[in-house]
């Protein structure tokens, strides 16, 4: 209420177009910074490469926008950090489909942030890929971010591959066909990260 208040009064002391300009700002600025959704987050697939002391990703997500008019989406890539697992490296992010283009990122509140812009009724696909150390032997994906779009995902695939290594757990059941690491979901709502362990190979331990 008191920033409302004081929002008014400085309004009324500005020209008339200033202040659209102004409230034109604050109305798309949760947009632009990625704290509410613009486009429909609808899929995703998931592919980790599970190495001796550090983990590959690969994300594609598949974004659409609903309306008759382009918009611009804010996105922040969520990133478990702690002592066994440092910030991660050689972070990528591109636009795919339907054109190829690399998107650039900045950090903005202790976060990883880029943005991309749509146009009406656009759908866009988004390559995430970057690298972690690993030294516990174990991992996280976060997955509970997909809640603040609103809905469940279409579909969700989420795979692991090793290099050196063999899995050992994963808190998602496996369900691929051919006995393939990994698991997937239709109208996907995840309520917990996905967290997986895994041991060396006995030609790669210390």
């Amino acid at each position: 209420m008191h920033l409302f208040s004081t929002l008014q009064h400085c309004l009324k002391e500005i020209p008339l177009h200033t202040s659209i300009l102004l409230i034109g700002i604050v109305a798309l600025l949760p947009f632009a910074t990625g704290l509410l959704p613009a486009v429909r987050f609808t899929s995703e697939q998931i592919h980790v490469v599970v190495y001796p002391n550090e983990i590959a990703v690969v994300g594609r997500y598949i974004y659409k926008n609903p309306f008759p008019f382009s918009v611009v989406q804010g996105f922040y890539i969520p990133f478990p950090v702690d002592h066994d697992h440092p910030e991660p490296y050689q972070v990528h992010v591109e636009r795919v489909k339907p054109e190829r283009k690399t998107l650039q990122l900045r950090r903005s509140f202790g976060k990883t942030r880029f943005d991309a812009a749509f146009s009406a009724e656009e759908e866009a696909e988004i390559r995430v890929s970057y690298r972690q150390q690993a030294l516990a032997n174990n991992a996280t994906y976060i997955l509970t971010t997909t809640s603040p779009w609103g809905r469940p995902l279409d579909f969700g695939v989420y795979t692991l591959s090793t290099y050196g290594t063999v899995i050992l757990s994963s808190n998602y059941p496996f369900n691929l066909p051919h006995g393939r690491a990994g698991f997937q979901k239709s109208g996907f709502m995840p309520v917990k990260e996905w967290q997986f362990t895994w041991r060396k190979t006995d030609e790669n331990k210390l």
